[in-house]
């Protein structure tokens, strides 16, 4: 087995005898997690491609090795692996697949005994902490589980399906009383993914039942199922982490968990990583400190709910909720004329029920700006906001559709426009053969008035493989430098004959003051970007 760490760079020797091989193509993993210190064997749904099969990870938590057959995997989480989604990607001498999510979690792990269609021939889980593998592969599948409660025990059941794992499924969780009645139904809570808070009204052995429609919707009538319906299931009587209100001043000082089940005392500090903030969770649960914004400084909660208005600090941060429907939540910040600030507010991304709106007014009450759904799939709004004259003004956070909850929470920004820029990638696994060049198109989209030049460079390219830049030219020093006004650049890369590698890459830029950007690709049906890289070279078959 060869296992590639973070972004460290090896280059995999390959055999001519296997120039006719076929590449990896994985569309899912089951089961799609372990708990942290277990093993599992793990089978790759899709076309596995030709052994050997090298793998890479993310993090050295993670090892991975392929069996002889290669429909499989062997997946070890240390026990000291941090909780959380992992990434991996299986590659041979012919090719790479895309990268495939895998979570480590705390909790026991089990997996689905069909035949579970119905109450009476369904597994029991433990109501303590367990998670469930399973996939609604057969037709029409439903899933049930039975979980005995006490009167007054409030049990989550939270799936992960589509918003984690990629499961291109749209799920429904019921639960079901001892009598066959349906007491609650889900459908959509974090994303399309479902989750039900249920607390037993009496003492009995109550049902889970799970099924779900396709993501996106077609002609069919019924219940939908799929090899790929891959999910992870937890059922919990335990706590479970749903958010998290920061306790001080410092974005990156203590916050204290909210959810279900949870102790007061139930507190964590997370740790900064460039512009964000990680910590993974010590309980299980939803939130997600990684999925947060740029956090400035100051950062203050909302402490009194029923205040008209609240100041809100700029540069800062304001966590609030609306915490009954139909509540409005008003700030007020003064601004001087020609000032640029980026205003947003981040709800959905965290997994918040709330659908914000965003309303900008100035001291007579006429509204400047409206920001609803960001577009592209983001429902979370966010704008650049330029003051017409000095003065005070007023923002407005609201819920699209006059809902409200404790779990309608937000995190309100306000900072001076920052310049940056992203450099953007339309594929995350390269090939290339000896002999046929390869042109890696890049996408440029400066922010924040950043006008500086960016100088490209890129790392990982194996002996006999080199890389120039086709446009623009690169300027006399013979300098990688994408000038202003310029949104796109190409980079050639060639192979001498008889190259052969596997291994990662990374693609880079550097502008002004800016920190180092690297290049991002999409990950597969995620709507999130990756700056982990693969370029295969092998000839052509």
């Amino acid at each position: 087995m060869l296992r590639l760490a973070g972004t460290a760079c090896a280059v995999v020797s390959l055999t001519a005898s296997l120039l006719a091989a076929e590449p990896p193509s994985i569309d899912a993993l089951f089961p799609a997690g372990v708990q942290r210190g277990e093993s599992v064997s793990v089978d790759l749904i899709g076309k596995p491609g030709d052994s050997p099969l090298h793998v890479w990870t993310d993090r050295p938590e993670l090892t991975v090795e392929p069996a002889t057959d290669s429909a499989t995997v062997t997946v070890t989480a240390a026990a000291e692996a941090p909780p959380g989604v992992y990434w991996i990607r299986l590659a041979n001498e012919a090719g790479a697949a895309s990268l495939r999510p895998f979570v480590v979690g705390t909790l026991p792990e089990v997996w689905e005994v069909e035949a579970n269609d119905s109450a009476d021939v369904a597994q029991t889980i433990d109501p303590a902490g367990t998670v469930v593998n399973g996939v609604l592969s057969e037709s029409a599948d439903v899933d049930t589980f039975l979980v005995p409660l006490l009167t007054g025990q409030t049990l989550v059941a939270s799936l992960d399906a589509d918003r984690t794992l990629a499961s291109p499924m749209d799920g429904v969780l019921q639960v079901v009383s001892p009598q066959g009645f349906v007491l609650q139904q889900n459908d959509d809570d974090h994303g399309i993914d479902p989750q039900i808070v249920f607390t037993a009204p009496a003492d009995g052995t109550y049902a889970v039942r799970l099924f779900a429609f396709p993501k996106q919707p077609n002609s069919s009538i019924g219940f939908s199922s799929a090899k790929t319906y891959v999910y992870r299931l937890t059922l919990t009587t335990g706590p479970f982490a749903d958010r998290a209100a920061p306790l001080t001043n410092d974005p990156a000082g203590a916050y204290r968990l909210l959810g279900w089940n949870i102790a007061e005392t139930q507190e964590l500090v997370p740790s900064r990583d460039g512009d964000r903030l990680t910590a993974p969770l010590p309980i299980p649960g939803t939130w997600e400190f990684d999925r947060l914004p740029f956090m400035p400084a100051p950062v203050q909660t909302e402490t009194d709910p029923a205040a008209d208005t609240l100041p809100l600090p700029v540069p800062g941060a304001m966590w609030g909720s609306l915490e009954q429907p139909g509540d409005v939540d008003v700030y007020t910040f003064a601004a001087t004329s020609g000032a640029k600030l980026s205003l947003a507010v981040a709800a959905r991304a965290l997994g918040s029920s709330l659908d914000p709106v965003l309303r900008i007014l100035n001291a007579d009450n006429k509204v400047l700006d409206t920001a609803d759904d960001s577009g592209g799939g983001v429902f979370d709004p966010a704008t650049t906001f330029s003051p017409p004259a000095d003065g005070e003004y007023r923002i407005e956070i609201s819920d699209r559709f006059g809902f409200g909850g404790p779990r309608f929470f937000y995190v309100l920004t306000a900072t001076p426009e920052r310049p940056g820029f992203t450099i953007q990638l339309d594929q995350d696994a390269y090939l290339l053969h000896p002999g046929d060049p390869l042109e890696i198109k890049l996408k440029l989209a400066r922010t924040g008035g950043m006008q500086d030049p960016v100088t490209l460079a890129i790392e990982g390219l194996p002996e006999g493989v080199t890389a120039t830049l086709t446009a623009p030219e690169p300027d006399e020093s013979g300098a990688w430098i994408v000038p202003n006004g310029t949104n796109e650049a190409t980079l050639k890369l060639e192979a001498a004959e008889g190259t052969t590698s596997s291994a990662p890459l990374s693609i880079s830029g550097a502008a002004g003051e800016s920190p180092r950007q690297s290049a991002t690709a999409p990950l597969i049906r995620l709507p999130f970007r990756t700056p982990h890289l693969w370029l295969t070279v092998a000839p052509k078959p």
